[in-house]
């Protein structure tokens, strides 16, 4: 039994170290591994900038990799997402008091060497520099991919090529019809540093999160210490540099299409990670998602790909309710209740720790009701 993996990013190197042990053999094929056996990625798209990994997907993090926990202590703060953290919106400030909700805080690139480190010891696992290009197919089923050099056959494809990969394309020269993709139009401008903890103080906190509420407020702000003494200060603006035709080194402009995609029955290949759903980044779910998933995956392993590829899906229904909910360009009952939700949670911390669990991906999406803020909502509405 054989394996290809697309993609040697977070979701990639994951489901690598978990899926070995079910294969004789696993192939992560990505442009940005520099040979044969070994992985030294050149920086992911938005690698420079903040990225988090929640509590539910860091949960599961030390699950997968026990043996880590004790260099993230040695090297990454530890955050206390009420108490550590000052969060304001354009409604006012969070509370902050002790809570359960903590997390080790570090950069992608932290993570992504530990993940590489874990893969680099398996001896099935072998790594291929080149750029998937095509599908193998017989009968509708896929067995298999085409790169620049190669022609490589599975029993499995797994594709975790991110939201560029150009999936619909690929499909449709493959004969492969019924994709259903659901998208919604987004334009952010990051603009990150690095720098030592010691050239700023944060007073009375360890991190600092300025929420971005379009369409009330277009300006966020994150100011965030991650591992040897640094800090990441990353500023997102909507609809800033909307003339940016490329990346440079002061911004980069994000995807401007989040999406969620309903795959065909298609046997062969199984989607996850970004290129699956691939969610407007303001709350920060991406690779927690891609953690879940893996999860499911291995629990269900033995699964027919369409069913499996059903599983996986459903792990993004959340974040993506969550992530279509935070980004209303427009004044509507949706951004109204929000705001009026926000304001409601600077009042009372149990209603915060709730909002705290959603975000965390440890809590149900009901628990964003409130009927304070319904009623406030449909006052201000008559």
């Amino acid at each position: 039994m054989n394996a290809i993996i697309i993609g040697s990013g977070i979701a990639g190197l994951t489901l690598a170290s978990q899926i070995a042990t079910f294969y004789d053999q696993v192939i992560i094929i990505d442009p940005h591994v520099s040979e044969l056996g070994k992985v030294f990625r050149n920086g992911a798209l938005q690698g420079r900038h903040l990225h988090v990994l929640l509590k539910k997907g860091q949960d599961i993090f030390f699950d997968f990799f026990p043996e880590f926990r004790t260099e993230f202590l040695r090297d990454c703060p530890y955050i206390d997402w009420a108490q550590d953290t000052k969060w304001e919106s354009n409604t006012g400030v969070f509370p902050q008091y002790p809570s359960v909700m903590k997390t080790f805080s570090f950069s992608r690139g932290y993570l992504e060497c530990k993940l590489v480190k874990a893969v680099q010891k398996l001896k099935n696992v072998t790594f291929l520099s080149s750029k998937v290009i095509g599908f193998i197919t017989s009968n509708k089923t896929i067995i298999g991919v085409k790169t620049s050099e190669y022609g490589l056959k599975s029993d499995r494809v797994y594709l975790c090529g991110g939201g560029h990969f150009p999936l619909p394309r690929l499909l449709n020269e493959a004969g492969i019809k019924g994709l259903r993709e659901t998208n919604r139009k987004i334009d952010i401008t990051y603009n990150s540093q690095f720098i030592s903890q010691n050239e700023i103080k944060l007073e009375g906190h360890k991190q600092y999160y300025y929420q971005l509420t379009p369409p009330y407020s277009n300006k966020g702000v994150v100011k965030t210490p991650i591992e040897n003494g640094r800090l990441v200060i990353t500023n997102i603006d909507y609809r800033l540099n909307q003339k940016l035709k490329k990346l440079d080194d002061e911004y980069q402009l994000t995807r401007k299409t989040a999406f969620k995609r309903k795959m065909p029955n298609i046997q062969g290949l199984v989607v996850l990670g970004d290129c699956l759903c691939s969610l407007n980044p303001v709350y920060g779910q991406g690779m927690t998602v891609a953690m879940m998933q893996v999860k499911e995956i291995i629990k269900n392993i033995k699964l027919e790909d369409s069913k499996l590829q059903s599983i996986v899906l459903k792990q993004s229904r959340i974040p993506w309710l969550l992530s279509n909910m935070a980004f209303q360009t427009k004044k509507n009952f949706i951004n109204k209740y929000l705001i009026a939700f926000y304001q409601e949670c600077q009042k009372n911390k149990k209603l915060h720790l709730k909002f705290l669990k959603i975000l965390h991906l440890q809590g149900s999406i009901f628990e964003i009701i409130n009927m304070k803020a319904f009623v406030s909502t449909f006052a201000k509405i008559k």
